[in-house]
């Protein structure tokens, strides 16, 4: 009996000591844990607090790049009617919108820079800045040589003759002229749609070549100039291919050019603060609960 007990209490040692050892094993695992949890917990306080700065910093972008573009005033005291419709995927766009004033002479556009977010923003920066450049400081209003300039400038700018860069922009570019009271439209891949004096929907494409990449030939002019006479009641639409690409539906397919002339079509009776109302609320009945895929610029001008 006292044998059994010996080994018994050998056993009951035994057993305590490697329950020792396993519990202090779980404590220094515990240990490395917590001070594992500890260094997360810093590392994600830190990555939130740098996504609140950057977050911060492209918010402060969409200031600069809103404040750059044409203002409802200025809109105003331009066209009898217009309304603007800007959605960027991302907080910043690489859709934009530009007008310039020289002489009796009024240039808008609607442009859209490859990429979007804050790739985008910076493209539109460059194009805009380049615009104002061709335009009131080289005094050229012609659609389709602005186009061009533009063309090479963009090529200098990203040295795209040496290297393999590609980036540049597709854009819809009109000019108006009040004495003449003409409308001269020139496009990079992007078209002109409108209203013409009977009522009747209209679209004029824009030229194959897009604004950027390596230019082969500067001496050829790749861009289209195509004029219209104004008269009164006439509608103009400027958009990017973010409207009619983004996908939604019943079947979630894209929107598509065609429907988006139709949709313009339909409402042409209606004013066009009216008319860039039903584009957004279209657009969002549309996408429903997809993913928006592309920055969205559409507006619409009515001259007199």
């Amino acid at each position: 009996m006292s044998r059994q007990n010996q080994l018994l209490e050998e056993k009951v040692q035994e057993r305590t000591f490697e329950l020792a050892e396993a519990n202090q094993e779980l404590t220094v695992i515990n240990e490395e844990l917590n001070s594992t949890l500890e260094t997360v917990s810093i590392q994600t306080e830190t990555i939130r607090d740098k996504n609140k700065d950057i977050t911060a910093s492209i918010n402060y972008a969409k200031r600069i790049q809103k404040a750059s573009m044409p203002s409802p005033t200025k809109m105003a005291d331009l066209f009898n009617e217009f309304f603007v419709f800007h959605r960027p995927r991302d907080i910043v766009s690489g859709d934009f919108f530009w007008t310039v004033t020289v002489g009796n002479k009024t240039l808008v556009a609607v442009v859209d820079c490859t990429g979007h977010g804050v790739p985008g923003a910076f493209m539109s920066m460059i194009g805009s800045q380049n615009l104002n450049e061709i335009t009131k400081t080289k005094g050229i209003t012609a659609p389709d040589e602005i186009l061009a300039e533009l063309q090479k400038a963009i090529a200098v700018n990203l040295d795209q003759n040496n290297n393999q860069n590609q980036d540049g922009m597709d854009m819809a570019l009109c000019c108006i002229d009040m004495d003449t009271k003409t409308l001269s439209f020139a496009g990079a891949k992007n078209p002109l749609t409108y209203i013409d004096e009977k009522g009747e929907l209209q679209t004029i494409k824009g030229s194959r070549a897009s604004i950027g990449g390596q230019v082969e030939d500067t001496d050829t002019n790749p861009f289209e100039r195509h004029d219209i006479q104004l008269k009164e009641g006439m509608q103009f639409y400027l958009y990017s291919d973010g409207y009619q690409d983004q996908f939604g539906g019943p079947d979630g397919k894209k929107f598509m050019s065609r429907r988006l002339r139709e949709h313009l079509y339909s409402h042409r009776k209606n004013s066009l603060e009216k008319q860039g109302e039903l584009l957004e609320e279209t657009f969002d009945n549309w996408r429903g609960r997809e993913r928006q895929i592309d920055d969205v610029m559409v507006i619409g001008i009515k001259v007199f």
